[in-house]
C-alpha cells in the first residue's frame, strides 16, 4: 500500500526538480525539445564530449559550442503544412 503513495510523490518531486521529465500533457514535439535541449547541454557541459562533436563537425570547440548554443534555441524545426484533414509535419534538417 505504500508503494502506491510513494510512487506519484516520487514522480512529482521527479517533475518538480527536472523540467524536461514531463508529464501526461506533454506533447510528443514537446518532449523531443526536451530531449535535444538535455543532450546539448550536456555535451556543452563535458568538454572531452564536446572535443568530440568539435571534430565530427571539423570545427574549433569554441564554434561548436556556439553552433549547439544556437541549436538549443529551437532544437526541433517543425513546419506544418495541412493537407486535407491530415496535418504534415516536416521536419528541416539542421546546418
Amino acid at each position: 500500500m505504500s508503494y502506491r503513495l510513494r510512487v506519484p510523490l516520487e514522480l512529482e518531486r521527479l517533475q518538480d526538480r527536472l523540467i524536461g521529465t514531463g508529464s501526461a500533457d506533454t506533447t510528443p514535439h514537446e518532449f523531443s525539445n526536451n530531449v535535444q535541449r538535455d543532450t546539448k547541454t550536456s555535451v556543452i557541459g563535458h568538454p572531452s564530449h564536446l572535443m568530440l562533436v568539435s571534430i565530427g563537425m571539423g570545427i574549433n570547440s569554441e564554434k561548436a559550442r556556439v553552433a549547439l548554443l544556437e541549436r538549443m534555441i529551437m532544437p526541433n524545426k517543425i513546419e506544418d503544412a495541412e493537407v486535407g484533414n491530415i496535418t504534415v509535419l516536416n521536419r528541416g534538417a539542421l546546418r
